[in-house]
């Protein structure tokens, strides 16, 4: 069964994918422009930024799901 922990890192791989697929489409065919249909704004630029704050708000709940890392010594004598 899945763990809170590996969903979340599943989503966020998921989201890193679709904006490097459409990266890659912009940068070899131009950006795609900003556009309303039927009462829609289409808005690329927000589209990727919106994109990366998940992927920021993703970063975060990884780490604290994650849970304290603790470093440990041992001193030999």
């Amino acid at each position: 069964m899945a763990t809170e922990l590996s969903n979340l890192q599943t989503i966020k791989s998921n989201l890193l994918a679709v904006l490097a697929a459409e990266t890659a489409y912009q940068l070899a065919n131009g950006p795609k422009p900003t556009y309303t249909l039927d009462g829609e704004n289409y808005l690329w630029s927000e589209w990727r930024e919106a994109v990366l704050r998940k992927v920021d708000m993703l970063n975060r709940l990884i780490q604290s799901e994650a849970g304290p890392f603790q470093l440990g010594m041992r001193l030999r004598g």
